[in-house]
C-alpha cells in the first residue's frame, strides 16, 4: 500500500496496549496486550532522546557510537480515561467505582500506537516500550456563563524507551523502539495495524 505522502496532519486513532516483560535464563521476552483505544486525542509531540557519540582519532571522526535512547514527549487529550489511568498508572478502583490513586501505584509499560493523516493514506506508528513520565495535573475553573466557554484538555509527558528483549536484524541483536507504515507497507499489515501489536519480521541473507 504505497503511502509516498508529503503533508501530515490530525493526530487519531490512538491506542495503546500494556506490556509484560519475562527474563527466562536470561532472555528476556515482551508480550502485548489487545491494543485498546485512547480516545479524545489533541496533539503529540515526540523529540528523540540521545544522539549518537563521535570519537575522533587521527585529526578526524574515528567512529561513531550509536545511542538511542528513544524518545521523550506530551501527548495532550480531551480527558484521560479512567481504565487508562487504572492500566498505566497503576491507579485502583474501589467498590463504589471510585478511581484512588495511592503512593503505591506502580506504572506500567505499555505500546503506543497513532496515526497522522496525511495527503494520501494515514501514516501509522507504534512506539514498543512506553511510559507516563509523571501524573497528570489537576486543574478547572468555574465556567464565565456570559463568555465563550473555555475547552480544557489533560496532558501527560511520556518516554519511549528501547524495547528489552532483542531482535536479531543483519546478524546484530537490536533493540526496537518504533515502527511505522513505510510508502511499500504490506496491504494485510496496513489493515490489521490495530488488532495487535506489530511484531517486525526480518529474513536473514543466507550464508
Amino acid at each position: 500500500m504505497p503511502n509516498d505522502a508529503k503533508v501530515f496532519y490530525g493526530l487519531c486513532n490512538v491506542y495503546y496496549a500494556l506490556a509484560t516483560e519475562s527474563t527466562v535464563g536470561g532472555v528476556t521476552t515482551t508480550t502485548y496486550d489487545t491494543p485498546k483505544a485512547w480516545p479524545g486525542a489533541v496533539n503529540i509531540t515526540l523529540d528523540p532522546s540521545g544522539n549518537p557519540v563521535i570519537f575522533s582519532a587521527d585529526n578526524t571522526a574515528y567512529y561513531t557510537i550509536a545511542n538511542n535512547q528513544g524518545y521523550e514527549g506530551d501527548f495532550e487529550c480531551a480527558m484521560i480515561p479512567d481504565d487508562v489511568r487504572v492500566d498505566t498508572l497503576g491507579n485502583k478502583t474501589d467498590d463504589n467505582g471510585m478511581i484512588v490513586e495511592t503512593d503505591h501505584d506502580e506504572i506500567s509499560y505499555f505500546a503506543l500506537m497513532f496515526e497522522f493523516n496525511t495527503d494520501k493514506n494515514p501514516n501509522r506508528y507504534v512506539f514498543y516500550k512506553v511510559s507516563l513520565a509523571q501524573r497528570p495535573s489537576v486543574a478547572s475553573e468555574t465556567v464565565d456563563v456570559s463568555s465563550d466557554l473555555s475547552i480544557k484538555t489533560e496532558k501527560v509527558k511520556f518516554k519511549a524507551m528501547p524495547q528489552a528483549d532483542a531482535t536479531v536484524i543483519d546478524g546484530v541483536e537490536c533493540h526496537l523502539v518504533k515502527a511505522f507504515t513505510g510508502a511499500n507497507v504490506d496491504a494485510t499489515a496496513y489493515a490489521n495495524f490495530y488488532s495487535a501489536v506489530y511484531v517486525p519480521t526480518f529474513t536473514e541473507a543466507s550464508s
